[in-house]
């Protein structure tokens, strides 16, 4: 598939990971089309732990623990660097509502695989509208809100 969103793709696939990538969140949706990039925004990514190993001990990215959910508190564990500090790198991505639903939130790179589709010009995959109502609906934050609607007004 080709995506004419191409900052975010490019950003990352400049980095040069050697493992697949998943565009998630945010810039997921810009890519898509969906809605502008917020100015002060970041490129989130999920790849696997060699991906992120990659990211730490070859690129200088900082781990930094991030609380992702309150009450019960939930973090992960985010490698930040890039141009201006502006790339988030998980191992996985979290849906509120599936631990709502479920007690589970992690979304696991194999199963981020199957929700996205692939760039044809960088090999990074995107995460699809499925993919990202699951990451972003009951977050609570007005951000995530405002784009669950815009995939569900398209959708309609």
């Amino acid at each position: 598939m080709h995506f004419h969103h191409r900052e975010g793709l490019e950003t990352v696939a400049a980095l040069g990971i050697p493992d697949a990538v998943v565009l998630v969140s945010g810039e997921a949706a810009v890519a898509r089309g969906l809605r502008p990039r917020h100015p002060e925004g970041d490129f989130d990514i999920v790849t696997t732990l060699q991906g992120n190993l990659y990211l730490e001990e070859k690129l200088g990215f900082q781990a930094v623990r991030q609380v992702i959910m309150t009450g019960p508190e939930r973090s992960i564990t985010a490698r930040i660097g890039g141009p201006k500090n502006k790339i988030e790198s998980h191992r996985w991505a979290f849906s509120r509502a599936r631990y709502l639903a479920m007690g589970k939130g992690r979304i696991y790179i194999d199963e981020l695989l199957e929700l996205s589709d692939q760039d044809d010009e960088t090999s990074i995959y995107v995460l699809n509208k499925a993919g990202l109502l699951l990451q972003k609906d009951k977050t609570g934050r007005p951000k995530d809100e405002e784009d669950v609607r815009l995939i569900r007004e398209q959708d309609d």
